[in-house]
């Protein structure tokens, strides 16, 4: 059964709302948590194989008392069902704009971490009346594979393949996940302070990542398949199409090879880049500051 979030500390919910979507022909169950009062926020999880609109929560309760807090989780991760589905960077564009249709008159603002923060870049370039400012928290463009061990695309779709056999399959993605890999993970990547990388945080991040069929998304975007743009170049294009106000929230503990691809946006007039305390994961790990710089720039 799916695994919802528990957080003693989540905001107040009036809902939460259940979205029904519709991927070449099957329809995918999407919960939406609605929190506070104000003008609309839409808060992305970043994606991976922890990833769940929990992670949103603590910047939705910084925030509730000024604006109307939509967190959601993407298809095929988070709390939700997850179908064994090809799933390409195409279809998480066409969710975010089927979902804003679904639940917005207008242009609203939206704060998106990691991956997610380049498919709301590139859903502004298309529907340019989608956003009225971006916030991006940790933005990335490029999968974890490669931004560690280099482009070898050929050697990732291997692996995508061979993780998506039956039996062998999930047992080699249960050792990826396994406690001892996602404590090193949080410990080196996702947060700058190791001490605040507790057994609960792990037992947490591990029940969401060994849901079933849990392997099909999550290996998508280890292995670069959920790539938004391909290259650099690309990504600083994206990023001089942009139409609204951008803010760029990057830890100052983020790992070298991924502080050199968000480092691109430090040359771009078109974003204003805060540095804080964090790495990978600062929304979770330093949630005050980041929702007060939010706070800040939404208003």
């Amino acid at each position: 059964s799916p695994v919802e979030p528990q957080d003693a500390d989540a905001p107040p919910i009036h809902g939460p709302r259940t979205f029904s979507w519709q991927v070449e022909g099957q329809a995918v169950e999407v919960t939406i948590d609605v929190a506070g009062k104000g003008e609309p926020v839409l808060l992305l999880p970043s994606l991976g194989p922890a990833s769940t609109r929990a992670q949103m929560w603590p910047l939705a309760r910084q925030l509730q008392d000024d604006f109307e807090t939509f967190t959601v989780d993407w298809p095929g991760f988070g709390a939700g069902p997850h179908p064994r589905f090809a799933w390409q960077p195409a279809h998480y564009r066409a969710f975010l704009v089927d979902l804003c249709a679904e639940l917005f008159d207008g242009p609203i603002r939206v704060a998106a971490a990691g991956h997610a923060s380049t498919y709301a870049l590139q859903v502004a370039a298309e529907h340019p009346a989608t956003w009225s400012r971006i916030a991006m928290i940790a933005p990335t463009w490029r999968c974890p594979l490669s931004t560690t061990l280099g482009t070898h695309r050929w050697l990732w779709a291997g692996l995508r393949r061979f993780v998506g056999l039956p039996v062998i399959g999930e047992t080699l993605y249960r050792l990826t996940v396994a406690a001892p890999v996602l404590n090193r993970l949080y410990q080196t990547h996702l947060f700058g302070d190791a001490t605040k990388v507790t057994p609960r945080l792990i037992e947490e991040k591990g029940r969401v990542c060994r849901q079933p069929n849990a392997r099909y998304a999550a290996t998508a975007f280890i292995t670069g398949a959920l790539d938004p743009v391909p290259n650099a170049t690309d990504y600083e294009e994206l990023i001089g199409r942009q139409l609204v106000p951008i803010l760029a929230v990057c830890g100052l503990e983020t790992p070298p090879r991924p502080w050199r691809a968000m480092a691109i946006l430090l040359k771009r007039p078109e974003v204003t880049v805060n540095r804080i305390p964090g790495a990978l994961a600062p929304h979770e790990e330093h949630p005050a500051p980041v929702s007060r710089m939010l706070e800040e720039f939404f208003t």
